[in-house]
């Protein structure tokens, strides 16, 4: 199961800033038509490789873009495109700078899941001209609720009903004057 963020609104953080890249930080950011999306498609289960593309549509008149982009704590990243880099320390991918016209259209790597039954988030940033932008599309995979054997459905309605029996029984004795055992 995948979960979709649309891309929108400012992000913070990164070490992509106005002064990493030495620019003014008063540009003014994308449309929200041009921001870049991530594909979390490939994901079918947990503990196989599937490709992460993150399609990027800079903006027209774009001069450098950098992208950070943080997969899930414990998964393992693989095969980075575009010469990216894993930096261990803060535990993203990162690609760039890269300067027109050689800003590519898709980035991409490989991750392998880790754990099962659990939904696991992405995060990542993109900076066109030092401003930063949250990278839209896909934003989490998994399986948010875990599967209930036939077995356990039956012990839950019997501790269910067995509830019931005592509020319902407890019920009657009280408004029930022949069932009072004060008499």
């Amino acid at each position: 199961m995948r979960f979709t963020k649309h891309a929108g609104g400012r992000a913070t953080g990164g070490t992509m800033t106005a002064l990493a890249l030495g620019m003014s930080s008063a540009m003014t950011p994308p449309s929200s038509a041009q921001l870049p999306v991530r594909d979390l498609s490939g994901y079918s289960d947990p503990a196989t490789v599937f490709a992460v593309p993150i399609t990027l549509d800079s903006p027209p008149g774009t001069v450098v873009a950098g992208i950070e982009e943080t997969p899930p704590t414990d998964w393992t990243v693989s095969n980075i495109s575009h010469s990216g880099t894993w930096d261990t320390q803060s535990q993203k991918v990162k690609w760039g700078p890269f300067f027109n016209p050689s800003i590519p259209t898709t980035v991409n790597y490989d991750v392998t899941p880790f754990g099962v039954g659990s939904v696991r988030c992405f995060d990542g940033t993109i900076s066109f001209d030092a401003v930063d932008e949250t990278i839209g599309g896909d934003l989490c995979v998994g399986d948010p609720i875990p599967a209930i054997s036939q077995w356990g459905l039956v012990c839950m309605m019997l501790v269910l009903l067995t509830a019931a029996g005592v509020l319902l029984g407890r019920r009657r004795s009280h408004r029930d004057p022949r069932l009072r055992r004060d008499r």
